[in-house]
């Protein structure tokens, strides 16, 4: 792949994976916290048509969120791929990470896919955007955890390797 090509894709995929999970789990955190607090004062029907109103439109984010961030993981996965797999085959320590944070991520996206597919509001919904909640924030934590591993492991790699190489030969002018 040509070298500005990477320059323009993996920024623009970092920034559109950040932008899907902050879509999806902002909407979560507002239908979880700001919705119940401020349909209290409404009447029944009120808060019903409005509830119906928000799903239709936190479906679209969600939807959205659920073809993005797949896309937008397997770039990332196969730009970091040399930092979960060494070149003699053997996982590194930050492929654990990625492949929770890839599980964790599927399973959050499934349940946000579930709550907001069909006419009706699935029984305990608000129970499961909490349990989801924590699915999201999880796998958002194991991702920067899997950062954190992968650029320590090179880090520390790119220090011994450094080390273990003779010194440069310096500079000495042919006066």
């Amino acid at each position: 792949m040509p070298e500005i090509l990477q320059h323009i894709l993996f920024p623009l995929t970092r920034w559109l994976h950040l932008l899907a999970s902050t879509l999806i789990v902002g909407g979560t955190v507002f239908f979880e916290f700001v919705v119940p607090r401020a349909f209290d004062d409404l009447k029944l029907e009120n808060q019903l048509s409005l509830v119906a109103f928000l799903r239709v439109v936190f479906r679209k984010v969600v939807l959205f969120s659920v073809v993005m961030l797949p896309i937008t993981g397997a770039v990332t996965m196969y730009q970091h791929w040399p930092g979960y797999v060494s070149a003699d085959g053997h996982l590194t320590p930050s492929a654990p990470w990625m492949i929770a944070h890839t599980v964790l991520s599927i399973l959050g996206l499934g349940l946000a896919v579930a709550l907001v597919i069909g006419r009706k509001v699935p029984m305990r919904a608000r129970e499961w955007m909490k349990i989801n909640f924590v699915i999201l924030m999880s796998a958002m934590f194991i991702a920067s955890a899997c950062r954190h591993v992968r650029m320590f492991t090179r880090d520390r790699l790119t220090y011994y390797q450094l080390r273990a190489e003779p010194p440069a030969p310096r500079y000495t002018s042919h006066e």
